[in-house]
């Protein structure tokens, strides 16, 4: 390939990183050395040893986070990012990460934030009591139905104990989670049709705007290839999908990947599929939108 100008690779590397994507990015400019002109090379190098480190230790807290709730006998998952990295990437930190997503059961939450903190890990919010935040997060009208806590480890590390997903059976999943190596760790993540389903509840909660929804897309491509290969598990994912409403937003994504050529497989189409995968077309053009048909 063309090396590209180095204007403009850094550009590519600037705009990934605000868009929570610069691993991925990398991970592809990586593929083919010949894109980045040799001078810049070392600083190429330089700046994808960063990020890989910096992804190593979000995903070492949560590992850890995990590894120490099974001691104490609670049943907990990593999702999102986590599961991701486990089920799409072989375990190694080739995707964005800023934090680490961990589900538990309500009923463990105390003892899990009691075991946690015992830990070295802490509230990010301080001077407040935990059991008013744990209330606040409860009715707070931001949360579109998820009731989580953000702790930092002792290093300065984010995970998020979530214990409440929207209408999610969080019991079930933790359940029905499967263990996976994330570097090296033995940890428990929820299955593949979970992480697809999570990856199109989040682009739709984030009205498929595409700065918001680029790492939703990518994951997904990921999952749906993933999922190509495993019958049983593509079929529990459609039935959790319509359990979960989210038929026409899976349609969606899938109409929105094939026009990106980055899934070459077929859904039913809805005329609210297409809708939503035009809404999303028409912010990438910059075009006036309808917000109306997210609602």
């Amino acid at each position: 390939a063309t090396p590209l100008p180095p204007e403009q690779w850094r550009r590519l590397l600037e705009r990934s990183d605000a868009l929570r994507i610069g691993p991925q990015v990398m991970q592809r400019l990586a593929m083919d050395p010949a894109a980045v002109p040799a001078a810049d090379q070392h600083e190429f190098n330089r700046l994808r040893m960063k990020g890989f480190v910096a992804t190593t230790q979000v995903l070492r807290a949560g590992c850890r986070a995990l590894a120490l709730l099974r001691s104490a006998g609670i049943r907990a998952a990593g999702f999102k990012g986590l599961a991701t990295v486990g089920w799409l990437h072989a375990g190694r930190p080739e995707r964005g990460m800023g934090d680490c997503d961990l589900l538990i059961e309500s009923v463990d939450l105390q003892t899990s934030l009691s075991v946690l903190m015992g830990q070295g890990f802490q509230a990010i919010v301080q001077d407040v009591p935990l059991n008013e935040l744990v209330e606040f997060v409860a009715s707070s009208p931001g949360s579109a139905g998820n009731r989580a806590i953000t702790l930092v480890s002792s290093d300065g590390f984010e995970i998020d104990l979530h214990w409440h997903l929207g209408g999610l059976d969080c019991a079930a999943l933790i359940a029905d989670a499967r263990p996976r190596l994330v570097l090296g760790f033995d940890v428990l993540l929820v299955r593949p049709a979970v992480g697809l389903l999570l990856a199109v509840q989040h682009a739709l909660r984030n009205d498929f705007a595409p700065d918001e929804v680029i790492r939703d897309l990518l994951d997904a491509a990921g999952w749906f290839a993933f999922l190509d290969g495993d019958p049983s598990e593509w079929a529990g994912m459609l039935q959790m999908v319509r359990r979960a409403g989210l038929s026409d937003a899976l349609g969606a994504v899938a109409l929105i990947l094939q026009t990106l050529q980055a899934w070459h497989g077929s859904l039913p189409r809805s005329a609210r599929a297409q809708a939503l995968a035009d809404h999303w077309a028409s912010q990438m053009d910059d075009r006036s939108i309808n917000r109306d048909l997210l609602y």
